[in-house]
């Protein structure tokens, strides 16, 4: 086996068990080069919304932009320095667990993008 490949943060949109398109930020947390290495998972909703004078319409105001909510995080997924892995968390089944797992450990920034489903993804 090897070690994953995956150094820098990257979005997958991955398909679900119900057969919908998610996407799925992945962030490696920093690691020794025989690890263990250790990744954030966060559901990453594409695009953010800015709502000009919110109060008008009967929303609570805008908060500040960027960053992720405990509300999005779906647990860790770590990797040996053998390429084994496991998932910590409850929110990701294991054929989304595999498709990441897959993703981290034959990453090449170069292939990346044939892993969108959509074109439009892409360039977002």
């Amino acid at each position: 086996m090897k070690s994953p490949a995956l150094r820098s943060q990257e979005t997958l949109p991955i398909t679900n068990s119900e057969g919908a398109l998610i996407t799925i930020k992945i962030i490696p947390l920093p690691a020794r080069d025989n690890g263990p290495f250790i990744y954030d998972l966060f559901l990453d909703d594409i695009g953010v919304f800015y709502i000009h004078e919110p109060e008008q319409y009967g929303l609570p105001p805008n908060g500040p932009i960027g960053g992720q909510s405990s509300a999005s995080y779906r647990g860790q997924i770590l990797f040996d320095g053998n390429g084994y892995w496991i998932y910590d968390g409850n929110q990701i089944g294991i054929p989304e667990q595999e498709q990441i797992a897959e993703f981290i450990l034959n990453f090449n920034g170069h292939s990346a993008m044939s892993h969108h489903k959509d074109n439009t993804l892409r360039y977002l």
